[in-house]
């Protein structure tokens, strides 16, 4: 296929694993679409070169580029979520001198979204609860604000690899450290379960600086793994466990059904437009509902039968081709 347009995208040394992925793998599947890249360093951006320009990493922390003010073409920004704006301090931050600072900062962001509003050609939005929280947060026209699902790399997520063998069963979580991803819910709960017949419990959780929980069974990985690892985890793994308070997406889950994995999940936020209806969907915010929700996985091997075929045809609806050819159409309605 020859070249359809030059896509600019404003690229940065991404710190954010899951931001760095979205945009890694888009990349990979535009050249097949006809687009070709043009690399836009976001320390000394220039525009002249590209028919679109795509800013692919806007959060709520972050603020739009200031010299897309000026930038000639048509500028299309993906947003991955508005936690700071939609959580409490509390379930957000995790100090008190880091919430202070913060809630200053995210002030600032939303007031550059007033003239950015205004120039952004489209926002794509990560599902449609992004999507609605893009349009009442910053004050988007819904005209403008497009809702594009991730897709997932079936060559690593799959139910063909190595599987974690381990001595014991066990339930396993996977978050990045934050508070919105509700661990010490999870632990809690998780603790509530009868001792002697639940399985254990594995949690990954990359910059965790707390203590190890004084709970039998808990096992904390604190180093990140590669995703090739994290299958075999989800592989070997009774369930997953992902009461999350806040996702705008939500990848672990589909990474766990994609592996065949049974998967326990918060009822709100993004997560139930993901999971359809092949989960257990729990209150986040309870712990006893949790706890049911695990006990009931646990004990029900049928259950846990028929949510890994729903998990399974859910997740093979998820790919990143798909998710490429949606944002050239994007792409080419602003062009």
């Amino acid at each position: 296929m020859g070249t359809r347009m030059r896509l600019g995208i404003l690229t940065r040394d991404e710190p954010i694993f899951s931001l760095l992925v979205y945009r890694q793998n888009l990349e990979r599947e535009f050249p097949a679409l006809g687009i070709e890249i043009v690399s836009i360093p976001v320390d000394d951006p220039h525009f002249e070169e590209s028919d679109v320009v795509w800013e692919p990493g806007l959060i709520s922390a972050r603020f739009p580029h200031p010299k897309l003010r000026q930038c000639p073409k048509p500028v299309v920004v993906t947003v991955h979520g508005l936690a700071a704006h939609t959580l409490s301090v509390r379930e957000y931050f995790t100090d008190p001198v880091e919430a202070i600072l913060g809630q200053a900062f995210h002030q600032q962001v939303a007031a550059e979204w007033q003239w950015f509003g205004e120039k952004v050609s489209r926002v794509i939005a990560v599902s449609r609860y992004g999507a609605e929280e893009v349009t009442s947060i910053y004050d988007m026209p819904p005209e403008k604000v497009v809702a594009i699902y991730h897709g997932i790399d079936h060559n690593v997520f799959n139910v063909q690899g190595e599987q974690k063998t381990a001595e014991r069963p066990y339930l396993l979580q996977i978050a990045q450290f934050a508070p919105k991803k509700n661990v010490d819910r999870l632990l809690e709960a998780y603790a509530q379960l009868p001792e002697a017949t639940r399985p254990d419990l594995v949690v990954i959780l990359p910059n965790y600086k707390g203590a190890d929980p004084d709970i039998k069974g808990v096992q904390i990985i604190r180093e990140g793994l590669v995703h090739e690892e994290l299958a075999c985890w989800y592989r070997g793994a009774l369930g997953f466990i992902f009461p999350s308070i806040h996702e705008t997406f939500g990848m672990p889950v589909l990474e766990a059904m994609a592996c065949g994995c049974p998967v326990v999940s918060a009822d709100g936020t993004a997560i139930p437009e993901l999971a359809g209806d092949a989960t257990i969907l729990v209150n986040p915010r309870s712990v006893e509902e949790i706890a049911s929700g695990i006990q009931r996985l646990v004990k029900d091997r049928s259950l846990r039968r028929r949510l890994r075929a729903k998990g399974l045809a859910r997740a093979r609806l998820f790919t990143w081709e798909k998710t490429a050819r949606e944002h050239l159409d994007v792409f080419e309605a602003v062009q």
